[in-house]
């Protein structure tokens, strides 16, 4: 490992996460100030570090001649792939399912509310937001895997390797702590989103695992963020404007 791949762990756990629970609340007070781009803003904002972020990591992985296997980025076609293929394939449709059961139903919409909790300033409440934030979605399912998984499930592997712990073990170790800095890199969101983040990273690492490779997590990862936006624009069309400084819903968006 070099001076770069630490350096590159601080940023991405430690600067990035702190930076990020600064900034929430800058774009909290400029959403309850009336500002229409702050979402937007923001979005792009975290599009251009997370790109920033995975192209340093393959940087690195090109510099140094190392495989891109070990970073997650080579087709593996196993039979855990095509499992965790059909597994994700489910799951979008699901989502499908879900998104067009909680557009018809406004008591559905209410429990979604209720659920996001500290997330809402950050999901989308207008149809120009929403697009920008599947962007996102899909800018988060290849970067933070390239990042959080690929990136650190190898480099605390190596650590573990060097310190006598092998196989399953070290395996398992690398999976619970990249999982833990992905959980804390979404503290910004408070304790319970965190841990939902971390919740899913956990997921997401275990389908690398699975499949053998990032792309089928990548796959799984942009749609679970797709349709957490999505629903949460749905039902967020339901607040009035003076409650909480939401702007008036567009009818025409729900459609």
């Amino acid at each position: 490992m070099t001076t770069f791949d630490h350096f590159f762990v601080v940023l991405i756990g430690l600067a990035f996460p702190l930076y990020s629970f600064w900034d929430y609340p800058r774009m909290k007070r400029k959403i309850a100030q009336g500002n229409a781009n702050a979402r937007i803003a923001e979005y792009r904002e975290t599009i251009a570090w997370l790109w920033g972020f995975a192209i340093f990591a393959v940087a690195i992985w090109s510099t140094r001649d190392r495989a891109f296997g070990d970073l997650g980025l080579e087709l593996s076609l196993s039979w855990g792939f095509w499992i965790g293929l059909a597994v994700t394939a489910a799951v979008i449709v699901f989502f499908a399912g879900q998104i067009q059961y909680i557009r018809r139903d406004a008591e559905a919409r209410k429990k979604v509310r209720e659920q996001l909790g500290q997330t809402t300033p950050m999901i989308p409440h207008t149809l120009a937001e929403l697009r920008v934030f599947f962007f996102l979605s899909i800018t988060a399912g290849i970067c933070e895997e390239i990042v959080y998984r690929g990136f650190l499930i190898w480099y605390f592997g190596e650590h573990l390797a060097a310190a006598g712990i092998t196989g399953a073990t070290a395996t398992a170790l690398a999976w619970l702590l990249s999982t833990l800095v992905f959980g804390f890199a979404h503290i910004y969101l408070g304790t319970a989103g965190a841990l939902r983040a971390g919740i899913m990273g956990g997921l997401f690492g275990g389908g690398y695992l699975l499949t053998g490779s990032l792309w089928v997590p990548m796959i799984l990862h942009a749609a679970v963020d797709i349709a957490s936006g999505w629903t949460g624009y749905l039902a967020c069309q339901d607040v009035p404007a003076e409650d909480g400084g939401l702007e008036a819903p567009n009818p025409a968006d729900a459609t």
